[in-house]
């Protein structure tokens, strides 16, 4: 999307035309998008989306800020498009949160978000043929470095994965 939006809409020659298109278009992201549709766009009953309380809606917020406020509170990106500035301020006066602070259940929430993703990718590395269920193993016991829960995990999967053979 932001490249989209770069190419039609930023023209070196004419600087006028970038005011034109919001910063919402221009550094498009997954996780502002994510606000978006659980506060407006997933739509149940009402305008609430799907209506979610305010700590939960700032444990979601991994960048807790809005786009072009100049406050990313040292995070690498925003998180928040200015069309959803008013919801995120009501969040954050309810929570008792700032732009720029995390909800300390965001941390949980990202730790929890790289766990999920690592595994289906995983997973999708092997279900797709790119690596065989032997070369992960392989990789993670490389890998280890002695971590008893890789090496747990590992030795499960071996295990798991030779009861599926011997059944055929």
């Amino acid at each position: 999307m932001q490249q989209w939006f770069s190419r039609k809409f930023i023209d070196p020659k004419n600087p006028d035309v970038q005011p034109l298109v919001s910063s919402d278009f221009l550094e498009f992201d997954g996780n502002a998008q994510t606000f978006r549709l659980l506060t407006k766009l997933q739509v149940l009953n009402d305008k609430f989306g799907l209506n979610l309380t305010c700590g939960t809606l700032a444990a979601l917020l991994k960048y807790p800020s809005v786009y072009g406020s100049g406050n990313k509170g040292g995070f690498k990106k925003y998180g928040v498009f200015q069309d959803d500035a008013d919801i995120v301020h009501q969040v954050w006066e309810q929570t008792g949160l700032v732009e720029g602070c995390r909800h300390p259940l965001a941390y949980v929430m990202e730790a929890c978000d790289d766990i999920a993703y690592s595994i289906i990718d995983a997973e999708d590395t092997v279900k797709k043929g790119y690596a065989s269920f032997y070369d992960l193993m392989d990789y993670l016991e490389s890998n280890a470095g002695g971590d008893e829960v890789v090496e747990r995990v590992v030795s499960k999967s071996r295990e798991k994965n030779s009861e599926f053979k011997a059944e055929k």
